[in-house]
């Protein structure tokens, strides 16, 4: 193979090249093939990918009955003309060169293209396509009359489990005083679009949903049910490619971020203006067994002694992160183990600097945790300090009634928006074992923001008497606000707040007294 030349790279760095090929590069069965090889360090890992490939070349433009692109070399003289012989006579000739401003070109048969000093890029179309237009109806919505806002979609809204419907029966728990004696508004997402993003499936009609309702009337919560794609999944044009796991309800832009719906509205700065949270359900199975779960955690009595105890996990795999990593857990602790919570924090060290150690907490979680921290490496289906999926049986674990919260401090252990079933969304999806809340950063996290947000949470969440009864929900976004004071509105303390992404529902509380225990 002829070498097309050598680039030197260093982290994530990315070249777009453009090259001019030979023919005899070209196979005899009219195939190019392109490798790349890395010539690194020794002692490091080095990865590299082709991303994409695209080869221009000369072409007789013939009749055609399909959908075709066509490049126009630049003209110097800024005009070009175009015919394309024996088209059907419904064809179309579509100059694409901007896609937000396409133009329709008169005769596609023989025309004069201007501007084609830089090229132009037309697309030849022959099929016609007549899109059926439905009826859409409206619904008022008046802002006071709601506080709890339940975003879910059809698919969901069906019977499991002894329900009828289960986003309605969540919505008629909250509204029972068990449940917390709100006011709770249940909206299928493609209403959202309808309304709010003239039918276009996008974040921003839930957004602008969000802000609507916060311009008049605030609501104490948000709950999405319902799982996502991240949107290099394209999942819109290429449905038939995820059968099982699909895009229901959007997350906020990418990296994910739920909080971004309300973030700076309502007067608040950097921070969302309503709690949010996700049951990232695909089957109204899932939806109605993390609501099962949710009415026992709420109906127990605060007066059990587990609902005290807290199990601090620090991992680390480079040199000094073991001892960094125990220190901030060592932090947390202190407060924990303070004035409100009066807490019983229990430890777990990785005892090697392997990617990944296993380690079984089923006695712990099995007995009752309230809180699960994490300091150390992640993904989104491990983290390095890997404790199991609490669906395998073969760990063992088996705590029904007894459902504590993960805070986990790494990279894209909250990344739940990909094609499969991930190590949080099986905590809090598990019927009667598991987790009632599981919160993660979506994308890369940094140690420095994320120690200063979870030392943040804990002095919120047990060392706050405006706190420690409050809905997580609430904790995050009041940690969110704190962490803010006195920090510029980097890229890096901005995703902090932004994409720690919370599994379960906001108006969940960690504890739920709000007394100090002098027991």
């Amino acid at each position: 193979m002829r070498s097309l030349g050598t680039w030197d790279f260093n982290g994530y760095d990315v070249f777009k090249v453009e090259i001019d090929i030979n023919w005899s590069d070209i196979g005899t069965d009219g195939t190019l093939v392109i490798r790349v090889a890395t010539l690194g360090d020794a002692e490091t890992f080095d990865r590299v990918s082709l991303s994409y490939a695209r080869l221009r070349y000369p072409q007789t433009i013939t009749t055609t009955t399909e959908n075709k692109f066509i490049n126009l070399r630049p003209n110097a003289g800024g005009k070009s003309f175009v015919t394309i012989p024996g088209l059907p006579a419904s064809a179309r000739l579509f100059d694409v060169t901007d896609p937000t401003r396409v133009r329709l070109v008169d005769d596609p048969s023989g025309t004069v293209i201007n501007n084609t000093t830089n090229g132009r890029r037309l697309l030849v179309a022959s099929t016609p396509i007549t899109p059926s237009i439905q009826s859409v109806t409206f619904r008022e919505f008046e802002p006071s009359d709601y506080d709890y806002i339940i975003i879910s979609h059809k698919s969901l809204m069906k019977p499991a489990m002894g329900y009828s419907d289960v986003v309605q029966a969540y919505a008629d728990y909250r509204a029972r005083s068990a449940g917390g004696s709100y006011r709770p508004l249940v909206v299928e997402v493609s209403e959202l679009y309808n309304q709010f993003n003239y039918g276009e499936i996008s974040p921003l009609a839930i957004r602008k949903f969000m802000e609507y309702l916060a311009a008049s009337n605030l609501p104490k919560y948000l709950l999405i049910i319902g799982d996502d794609l991240d949107v290099w999944y394209l999942y819109f044009r290429l449905q038939n490619n995820y059968p099982t796991y699909k895009s229901l309800v959007p997350t906020a832009g990418y990296p994910g971020s739920d909080a971004f719906y309300t973030f700076n509205l309502a007067g608040f700065t950097n921070a969302p203006a309503v709690p949010t949270g996700r049951i990232a359900a695909m089957k109204p199975e899932e939806v109605a067994a993390y609501l099962n779960k949710v009415k026992e955690m709420e109906s127990l009595p605060h007066d059990a002694l587990w609902r005290k105890n807290l199990l601090h996990l620090s991992g680390g795999i480079n040199p000094g992160e073991p001892e960094r990593f125990r220190d901030y857990l060592q932090e947390y602790q202190a407060t924990a183990e303070g004035l409100y919570l009066g807490g019983s924090v229990k430890w777990a060290a990785k005892q090697s600097t392997n990617p990944v150690e296993f380690i079984n907490i089923n006695q712990e979680v099995n007995r009752g945790l309230n809180l699960i921290t994490f300091f150390g490496h992640s993904a989104s289906s491990v983290i390095d300090f890997d404790i199991g999926f609490v669906t395998d049986p073969k760990l063992g674990y088996d705590n029904k009634g007894k459902y504590p919260m993960f805070l986990i401090n790494g990279c894209n252990a909250g990344s739940f928006f990909l094609n499969g079933k991930l190590f949080g969304e099986d905590w809090i999806l598990a019927p009667d074992r598991g987790a009632v809340g599981f919160i993660a950063h979506t994308s890369y996290g940094l140690e420095t923001t994320l120690h200063r947000y979870s030392k943040i949470f804990y002095e919120v969440a047990f060392g706050d008497e405006n706190f420690i009864h409050r809905g997580v929900g609430d904790v995050q976004q009041e940690v969110a606000i704190r962490y803010m004071q006195g920090l510029a509105p980097n890229l890096a303390n901005v995703a902090q707040v932004q994409q720690m992404l919370l599994l379960g529902d906001p108006a969940v509380s960690l504890f739920g007294t709000r007394l100090p225990d002098y027991a």
